[in-house]
């Protein structure tokens, strides 16, 4: 039950981060007086750090669970 709750607030947290993503960028170009291109481009560049940064660093720092796709990942050259 336990492994259930922490995954249900993770899913939580994530959503709340892609909407912070989507929103601080804007907010901070719109602030500065970017144009609407650069405050687009600025989005797209800082959604994918925001989003996938934050929950990477949700899950290391906050809940420590093992992402089982990654874990199996081997690289070879």
């Amino acid at each position: 039950m336990r492994k259930y709750l922490k995954a249900l607030i993770m899913i939580i947290l994530i959503l709340v981060l892609m909407v912070v993503g989507q929103i601080a960028p804007l907010a901070v170009a719109d602030h500065l007086n970017f144009s609407e291109n650069a405050a687009v481009i600025l989005m797209t560049v800082t959604y994918p750090i925001i989003v996938i940064g934050g929950g990477w660093l949700l899950n290391h720092f906050l809940f420590h669970q093992s992402l089982p796709l990654v874990s199996k990942w081997r690289f070879q050259w």
